[in-house]
């Protein structure tokens, strides 16, 4: 009986002997692919990246995908930091907009290698230009963001509007936003503002006035890629925030957040935003979980998606929010091609993209998926669809971009505030020649 002991003790040490050897072999040959995520960084996105994760986990019986959640704010600055330190995730979600300076610094790996020219034919022309910088691919593709007006249909009947109604042109966008700024007071005592605007003063509010430059006629870079911005497009998109802005049809200091905010609560006649608004409009009203039995009171049905209005050049203009994922360059290489095949996975796959449009109202940068009768006859998609054929994406493709963008919003700010415009877009042109002298 001692002997048999012994030899069941002699076992169990050997055993996990070889467990404590081969253990952490299987786990160090087991990739582990790591990213910062901006929809894990939102409420209204965890479920999504967490469903999908596991779809991908229980498909693949050597890699485990982990999101580290990454507020968009500050996407950009980690990526930089991440790099310098020399402790990458595998990949991070970013703007196309950022790619030049990124790439310049050696922080993005150029992925053209990893792509047949049957797999990139499966994403939007514009989208795959706006990814490529110097003739290198430094994206992927995950999510379209054609950017259109969000219309509050009440105050339009109430300002003696139809919806859905379309702004024909800029005057008649104007007179619009006048109207429902100058309706009486709600219940509460609450005044109504013609346009949720973003004012503050940052690189994203900067960003998204571009496109009233271009609904102006305005480029940010001349033929031979000088920055452009003391130019008649510049200041009559100026003109048009000081016209808000002294008139008090915006309201002054308002973040993305806290445009998203005030639209929802339905004293705003009009917000710019991509359609993922949709889905961050049912969280910020907890409509996301509780949907109303009363369908009047649905925040889906308060508000139309309204084309943006025909500019200077005789065509609508806008911008378009290329969201993207790219790989570390200094990830392993193993990291590096898993990556790319888990990214290709979820900027493709129909179940993948179906079940973030239905979660979170982002619309996908497949072509294939998007030619399904769901994305092309759904009324709330279908001025993205239709804008699409005018968005544009990163201004300038150049370094110093991200610096222009910090002029651009000081400039916003002073016309806001009233201040004469000859002299904000000479002031600015003066900075931007200096940031790339």
């Amino acid at each position: 009986m001692k002997k048999l002991c012994i030899i069941l003790q002699l076992t169990v040490f050997l055993m996990v002997g070889f467990l404590a050897l081969t253990g952490p072999a299987l786990s160090a040959d087991k990739p582990t692919i790591t990213s910062h995520e901006v929809l894990t960084s939102e409420k209204f996105g965890i479920a999504y990246i967490n469903k999908i994760n596991k779809k991908y986990n229980e498909m693949q019986d050597q890699v485990v995908s982990k999101d580290i959640p990454m507020p968009y704010a500050q996407s950009r600055e980690q990526a930089i930091l991440a790099h310098k330190s020399g402790k990458v995730p595998s990949m991070t979600f970013l703007m196309s907009q950022w790619i030049p300076e990124l790439a310049t610094a050696g922080v993005l790996e150029p992925l053209n290698k990893y792509f047949t020219k049957e797999e990139l034919a499966i994403y939007p022309k514009g989208f795959l230009e706006d990814v490529t910088f110097k003739g290198k691919i430094y994206a992927v593709p995950t999510y379209t963001g054609p950017i259109c007006l969000y219309a509050n249909k009440e105050l339009l009947k109430m300002a003696g509007y139809d919806p859905p109604r379309d702004p024909k042109d800029m005057e008649d966008f104007k007179e619009m936003i006048k109207k429902i700024s100058e309706l009486p007071p709600d219940a509460k005592g609450n005044r109504r503002y013609g346009f949720a605007l973003r004012t503050s003063q940052d690189k994203n509010s900067a960003w998204w006035f571009v496109p009233w430059i271009w609904n102006s006629a305005g480029e940010l870079a001349d033929a031979d890629d000088n920055p452009t911005l003391d130019t008649p497009g510049f200041k009559k998109a100026l003109e048009f925030y000081q016209w808000m802005g002294t008139n008090k049809y915006a309201p002054l200091g308002q973040t993305v957040h806290d445009s998203r905010n005030l639209f929802a609560q339905g004293n705003y006649g009009f917000v710019h935003d991509g359609p993922w608004l949709r889905g961050i409009l049912r969280n910020i009203t907890g409509q996301d979980k509780d949907k109303p039995a009363d369908p009047s009171k649905y925040i889906d049905n308060m508000y139309v998606t309204v084309m943006m209005p025909v500019g200077a050049t005789g065509e609508r203009t806008g911008h378009a929010n290329q969201n993207c994922h790219a790989v570390f360059a200094k990830a392993g290489d193993k990291e590096k091609a898993e990556a790319v095949k888990y990214l290709k996975w979820r900027s493709t796959d129909s179940w993948v993209l179906n079940q973030r449009f239905d979660m979170t109202g982002m619309m996908p940068a497949s072509i294939p998926v998007l030619s399904k009768p769901k994305f092309q006859d759904d009324s709330f998609l279908k001025p993205f669809a239709n804008n699409i054929a005018y968005m544009k994406g990163t201004p300038w493709k150049s370094m110093y971009w991200t610096g222009m963008q910090d002029i651009i919003a000081v400039a916003m700010q002073e016309a806001l505030m009233g201040k004469d415009i000859d002299k904000i877009a000479k002031k600015a042109q003066d900075e931007v020649e200096d940031l790339v002298d």
